[in-house]
């Protein structure tokens, strides 16, 4: 194997006596003075740059830990030392995204590197995958011990606990893998179940499913997530009966059964791999998610332990609980997953450290130095005592005993080169996309003469007919199908320069020519006469190009199609099944001929009234973002409760009819519902094709009939008519999946993007942003029309648990920043037009692109779990401050009140309340959120020093904050409607200026007022 090169960030590591003389020490260390490294104070930044020092030096300034955020970890009392906290190594078990790339981690340490399981005979998906998650933590972990880094306790989350065994020397990999044996050989399968994560805890979603049979609570992840496993059509009903409380579930792309009682006949055939399980003592105790607690000495409690594993719900948020009750302040997650962000729910402010040992969209050698640094930081025992210097070298150091490195085979991805020099790297970034555009063309010139080239056939079926099977790569880029740039899901204003920002993306129905495509060109001859179970599994966008494995599978050569969805298919034809892997999928119907035409569909329409666009405003007025390639609607002639009808014409695109008629159906739904208004199709039970394709410019009449409409989905049928009234096309079970929008996202995201915000303008000249999307994919339809490339980069380089309050802070900060430009005279302004950047002391900037004077601003956003304000001022001018909090709990009251709020603000508190409780913990939370306003226009933070700022009056609902002798800050504060029912209310406070007057009212209570009461 070619040697990786290493992909080693600088890293600055600096030590000193306390925090005050880090300062200093900090200059040395960059100047390149040698000086006394002693000292418990310790910092580390990752990737030194003159924003990440500016951030240094305030974090410096505030004197409390800060633990990673932008590559900046800084602890003036390391929380590992002198044996004051242990380590503790988490190891993750399956997850939706593909494991990160280790080539490179290694080839710096000389560890093999077989390939990957996953289409290895006999290796079903989900073992390939086991086998592959396994082998590359296990490497992970060993790697780690080489570096130093060594765990007091092992743990992990789900298949993630087998690893743990692994690493310990308790068991060996055979033993785990002969679980899978009977599966192998086809003697045993796992059930037909489904599993979907919820936005809540285990104990409120086993309460809302009681009574629902064949559904149980299978992962106790965190206080915010739970998981549900059943039988699919149980779990449907049961998402739908927590949807109507306020619960809200996301699919989840597994299909075992673990974790619940539902595994039990699998695991009949697996028992004796068990039973015959000789467990060795662990070099590092291994503790049960089941159990909550170490695995026991006694093998015969060891083995039913390990078969309770598989039966019984996974309650990881409880071990981390119990972990951090046994004294674990440091938790590494061993491989790629969700359990930082678990840890981070769970323990919430209290002290620890979570930390990740792979991360994606970043090189393995690049995150274990994140990693060593945050440990160095924290003086974890074996990387304490690592010489300060510009680079952190990861050479090994030791070898811990019992942990081993990969034995079993890993995941194999290839790293691409770094190039030495910038010139170089331009170079070589100018030929990838001219090779990129060769491919192109090769690619549409091959499409049209080439036939693909077939594999091995397999041996017969059954029933005796061969299957044809082949697979190659189709490219798809907006070179080789230009006509794509009219359908891009998110316009930007003219000569936008990055097309990834448009995300242009290839319609269903296009995925329906490329399918038939592939089919036609293995059974010569033969017409397509339709398509049947089409699946379209994920978005296919062409910015950038993407090359796709297309794998076609000859079902059915010869043989009479019969009667299908009540159309005749023609006689004597064939079946090919068309995977476009990873994306779609579906079965092309071929005959000799087209079949007869059927009688059109009834024409009657429920509830029939005038539509709500014409076919002029459905483009203009932004009800479709589709270009005029795409733009096939003529006329929309009749509406209803239960139907639309129009007047389509014939485009040249590929597949542009039928993403017509597709767009009737999901204009339906815009016109028909007041909410969750966007429908976007996700799979077709059957296409039927009743002639040749229509001619570009032929025009035809579409009806459309609604099967069903529910909260999740929209089911419709349509046909296809000729001017005469026969039938061309009739598709049957047009699914849509619905995205959440209301009265504020849907013209902020779809209609008109440029001139409506989801952010509302406040009085006093604050943005408010409440999260109006309840799953992961409307969040990310949301974040796609804000973000531009290399804010979705840094979106999509957080914790799962970081990004929703992350992104509501970016839409608060851009939508406060064009209402401003709007009030002053700009025109229409695209949330990417606004760009995030930072001043020369590290202070957030807003820049418009436009380049209109005054278009530079200052801001200051704040946000919780659901929330989010942002407040702008003209840079250069007086700086603005907010911040923004639920109104305490009594609970968070106690914490404060101690930490935060001097004798004189508690006896004004006292006053303002009048002595009732409610109203007590309204101003607490008034003067916590004014202080961090005025510590935010001063650029300096609280410093871990909240009594420096001292409430000293109050005037209605605003209040005066003093620091440092400073005349007082005029704070104004307002409480904040709840986002939802369920929702807390809010509080949020922002700063106006220094130095302004204490106006007489009769409501000002000052400072002088509290003395004479001691």
């Amino acid at each position: 194997m070619a040697p990786v090169p290493d992909r080693l960030p600088e890293v600055l590591l600096v030590s000193a006596p306390s925090a005050p003389e880090m300062a200093s020490r900090l200059d040395d260390a960059l100047a390149g003075r040698p000086g006394d490294a002693a000292g418990p104070c310790r910092l580390a930044v990752v990737g030194p740059t003159p924003e990440r020092l500016a951030l240094a030096r305030k974090v410096i300034g505030r004197g409390s830990p800060w633990r990673g955020r932008n590559d900046v970890w800084f602890t003036p009392q390391p929380m590992l030392s002198a044996g004051t906290g242990r380590v503790a190594f988490l190891f993750p078990g399956f997850e939706p995204d593909p494991i990160p790339p280790v080539d490179d981690v290694a080839a710096h340490f000389g560890l093999p590197l077989p390939a990957s399981q996953a289409d290895l005979p006999g290796s079903p998906g989900i073992i390939g995958q086991a086998v592959d998650i396994v082998a590359v933590n296990q490497l992970l972990a060993g790697v780690l011990g080489e570096l130093g880094i060594h765990a007091d306790a092992l743990a992990g989350h789900s298949l993630g606990e087998w690893t743990a065994m692994l690493v310990s020397g308790m068991c060996d990999f055979e033993a785990i893998d002969a679980f899978f044996a009977p599966v192998r050989r086809g003697d045993a399968a796992f059930p037909d179940v489904c599993y979907a994560a919820l936005g809540c805890s285990a104990e409120r979603a086993a309460a809302a499913i009681t009574g629902l049979e064949g559904v149980f609570v299978s992962h106790d992840n965190c206080p915010h997530q739970s998981v549900l496993c059943g039988d699919p059509m149980a779990m449907s009903g049961a998402l739908e009966a927590l949807r109507r409380v306020g619960i809200l579930g996301q699919p989840m792309p597994f299909r075992s059964g673990f974790h619940t009682p539902l595994l039990a006949e699998c695991l009949e055939a697996g028992r004796a791999a068990f039973a015959a399980l000789r467990p060795r003592p662990p070099s590092v105790p291994v503790w049960s998610a089941t159990a909550v607690a170490p695995y026991p000495a006694d093998p015969d409690a060891l083995r039913d332990l390990v078969v309770r594993h598989l039966l019984e719900p996974v309650r990881f948020r409880e071990l981390v609980e119990r972990l951090y009750a046994d004294g674990v302040r440091a938790f590494v997650q061993v491989g790629a997953g969700s359990l930082v962000g678990f840890v981070e729910d769970t323990l919430g402010r209290r002290e620890h450290l979570a930390v990740a040992a792979q991360a994606p969209g970043r090189a393995g050698l690049e995150q274990l130095a994140r990693v060593a640094a945050a440990l160095w930081v924290e003086q974890a025992p074996g990387v304490g005592g690592l010489v300060p210097e510009r680079v952190l070298r990861l050479d090994p150091v030791a070898t811990q005993p019992g942990i081993q490195p990969a034995a079993q085979p890993a995941a194999g991805h290839g790293a691409p080169p770094v190039a030495a020099h910038p010139v170089l790297s331009a170079f070589e970034s100018a030929m990838a996309e001219a090779a990129a555009a060769a491919r192109d063309v090769v690619e549409a010139w091959h499409r049209a003469t080439a036939a693909p080239v077939p594999l091995p056939v397999p041996e017969p079926t059954a029933g005796g007919a061969p299957v044809a099977v082949a697979r190659r790569e189709r490219r798809f880029s907006l070179q080789s199908m230009p006509e794509l740039r009219d359908h891009c899901l998110f316009p930007q204003p003219p000569a936008w320069p990055d097309d990834t920002d448009r995300f242009p993306v290839v319609p269903v129905t296009t995925l329906l020519e490329v399918m038939a495509q592939e089919a036609a060109a293995h059974l010569p001859g033969f017409q397509v006469t339709g398509l049947s179970s089409v699946r379209a599994l994920k978005w296919l966008a062409v910015a950038p190009p993407v090359s796709v494995p297309v794998e076609v599978a000859v079902l059915d050569s010869g043989v009479e199609s019969g009667v299908e969805s009540g159309v005749e298919s023609g006689g004597a034809g064939g079946r090919v099944r068309v995977t476009l892997v990873g994306y779609a999928e579906g079965t092309v119907e071929l005959a000799p001929a087209y079949p007869p035409p059927p009688t059109p569909r009834d024409g009657q329409i429920q509830g029939e009234r005038p539509p709500a666009a014409t076919a002029a405003t459905l483009y203009a007025d932004g009800w479709m973002f589709h270009g005029p390639g795409y733009q096939g609607v003529s006329a929309i002639t009749r509406f209803g409760d239960d139907g639309i009808e129009g007047t389509l014409v014939t485009l040249p695109a590929p597949g542009a009819l039928l993403d017509a008629a597709g767009q009737l159906a999901g204009h339906w739904a815009q016109a028909w519902a007041t909410t969750d208004r966007l429908a976007f199709p996700t799979g077709i039970d059957a296409v039927r094709y009743f002639g040749q394709p229509p001619q570009p410019g032929q025009r035809l009449h579409c009806s459309v009939r609604v099967r069903s409409f529910s909260a999740s989905t929209l089911r419709v049928d349509f046909d296809v008519l000729h001017a005469d009234g026969t039938v061309w096309g009739r598709v049957e079970g047009w699914t849509c999946r619905r995205f959440a929008t209301d009265h504020r996202t849907w013209p902020a995201v779809h209609t008109r993007p440029a001139a409506n915000t989801i952010g509302q303008a406040q009085p006093g000249s604050w943005c408010l942003v409440h999260e109006r999307w309840p799953d992961g994919g409307s969040r990310d339809y949301v974040m796609r029309r804000y973000l531009t490339a290399a804010e979705r980069a840094a979106f999509e380089a957080l914790g799962p648990r970081a990004r929703g309050p992350w992104l509501l802070g970016r839409i608060a900060a851009k939508d406060a920043a064009r209402i401003w430009l709007w009030e002053h005279g700009h025109g229409e302004l695209f949330p990417g037009q606004i760009v995030v950047s930072n001043d020369p002391d590290g202070r957030p900037l807003l820049r418009c692109l436009t380049g209109d004077p005054g278009s530079e601003l200052a801001v200051s956003l704040a946000h919780t779990a659901h929330s989010a304000a942002a407040i702008v001022r003209p840079a250069g001018l007086t700086l603005p401050g907010i911040d923004l909090e639920a109104v305490f709990t009594e609970t968070q009251a106690a914490t404060v009140e101690p930490a935060a709020l001097t004798a004189s603000e508690l006896l004004l508190i006292e006053h303002l309340s009048a002595g009732v409780a409610s109203e007590r913990l309204i101003w607490m939370t008034r003067a916590w959120t004014a202080k961090e306003a005025v510590s935010k226009a001063r650029g300096t933070g609280l410093q871990g020093r909240p009594k420096d700022f001292v409430v000293t009056g109050a005037d209605g609902s605003d209040l005066f904050v003093t620091v440092a002798g400073t005349p007082p800050y005029r704070v104004h504060t307002s409480l904040v409607a709840p986002a939802s029912a369920d929702s807390p209310t809010h509080l949020v406070a922002w700063t106006v200026a220094a130095g302004q007057p204490l106006t007489p009212s009769t409501d000002r209570f000052e400072a002088r007022t509290v003395r004479r009461h001691p």
